[in-house]
């Protein structure tokens, strides 16, 4: 942080007294009068960024604000956090369904692309529910390669 800096506020010291404050560097300021001085620095704070967020976002009829405000600085780490926390529940889903439909449902993985990829469409619309039905696919097709490599190399060897 720079080092502390005093204007006047007079006439030509009240915009760049107001534009250090607004880059938060640190200031001192003074005029012949306290009203004055009084006046900047309330011009001077920055605006209150929670009262901002909760007024812009989505409200919840009888619950207020769907977002919640968690401070300078920390908010990424939280999200990232929560969002990872997410993700990770989603993964454990769909392997626990994959696990139920291959080994109960006795599903192929052609079958089991074409029921991923139908819950792709509807409620289910997920990157990872997507990619999940990409693989299985991919599966299939490597399955498919392989038997036609095995019976091309058989015709040969005959």
């Amino acid at each position: 942080m720079a080092p502390s800096t005093r204007i006047g506020l007079a006439v030509m010291g009240q915009n760049p007294a107001l534009n250090i404050a607004e880059k938060e560097y640190p200031i001192s300021v003074y005029h012949r009068t306290t009203s004055k001085v009084d006046e900047k620095v309330e011009r001077a704070k920055p605006p209150n960024t929670e009262d901002i967020l909760l007024k812009v976002v989505a409200q919840v009829p009888d619950s207020g604000s769907c977002v919640t405000y968690i401070g300078k600085g920390g908010a990424g780490n939280f999200v990232k956090m929560v969002h990872n926390g997410i993700a990770y529940g989603d993964m454990q889903l769909i392997s626990e369904a994959y696990d139920v439909l291959k080994s109960v449902g006795k599903l192929t993985n052609e079958e089991l692309h074409q029921v991923l990829s139908e819950w792709f469409k509807g409620e289910l619309l997920s990157f990872l529910i997507e990619i999940t039905a990409d693989q299985m696919y991919l599966e299939l097709r490597m399955t498919r390669e392989k038997d036609i490599w095995l019976t091309m190399f058989w015709i040969k060897l005959a």
